[in-house]
């Protein structure tokens, strides 16, 4: 009995967690989803290393499922607009971050 109600616990949470980033999703561009994963892609075939940010570059919030590969390196983000902002220049950002200890 407790096994059975521990699958369906687990079952809906894993359900729940799927209907929140489908919603997520579901306001962004079709090229941001790309980016998105392309940037995703990238991590698992280990081409790029992580910076393993936590927090975003651009406006210091926790960092989300948003990254960009910047010379070799994965950045994370809170969200794609912050992507967008970065790439205007991303060495302000870089040197912050370090200056920060981020």
């Amino acid at each position: 009995m407790k096994v059975k109600m521990a699958v369906i616990v687990i079952s809906a949470a894993v359900f729940v967690s799927a209907a929140v980033f489908a919603a997520d999703m579901s306001g962004m561009s079709d090229k941001s989803k790309m980016s998105m994963d392309s940037g995703t892609q990238m991590m698992t075939d280990q081409k790029a290393g992580s910076v393993n940010n936590e927090f975003c570059p651009v406006s210091g919030l926790k960092a989300g499922a948003a990254q960009y590969e910047y010379n070799g390196k994965i950045y994370n983000f809170c969200c794609t607009d912050c992507i967008a902002e970065f790439k205007k220049n991303p060495e302000k950002y870089i040197k912050a971050m370090k200056k920060n200890g981020r």
